[in-house]
């Protein structure tokens, strides 16, 4: 799959909004690096030639499920199960690299309050993008 090009000019215009920030993937993308197969340097890439404007603005990946503490795989709950996964890489990354004051765009009902859901349907929509604009430019 690739990256939907009305999301990718959205994302874009908060970058445009907001010069500070930065992003940490923790999508399915990030396997390319954390199996080897590319460099961080080439995912950056991997973005821009699908329009993103990210050039140096991705400065991480969060952990691999595997490498999750407290990952516990249970068959009948798989989806609370990745919900909780995914909150302990984001807040693992955080924590580890002092990052107080941030945003995450998931379509998972993760619980957090850092989250702005999207819905997997639309993507990341004009009204999702001025919510994370605005709490991006309140952080000190």
């Amino acid at each position: 799959n690739g990256l939907e090009p009305d999301c990718v000019d959205r994302f874009n215009y908060l970058l445009m909004q907001v010069p500070c920030a930065r992003i940490v993937v923790s999508s399915a993308w990030r396997y390319w690096v954390v199996s080897g197969h590319m460099k961080l340097s080439g995912l950056e890439g991997t973005f821009m030639t699908h329009g993103l404007d990210c050039k140096d603005r991705i400065i991480g990946i969060t952990e691999s499920d595997e490498h999750t503490e407290g990952v516990v795989k249970i068959a009948f709950n798989k989806i609370r199960d990745a919900e909780t996964i995914r909150n302990n890489q984001i807040y693992n990354y955080a924590e580890s690299n002092s990052i107080k004051d941030f945003v995450v765009f998931d379509d998972m009902n993760l619980r957090m309050p850092e989250l702005i859901r999207t819905d997997a349907r639309f993507g990341i929509t004009d009204k999702l993008i001025e919510i994370a604009i605005d709490r991006l430019q309140s952080f000190p």
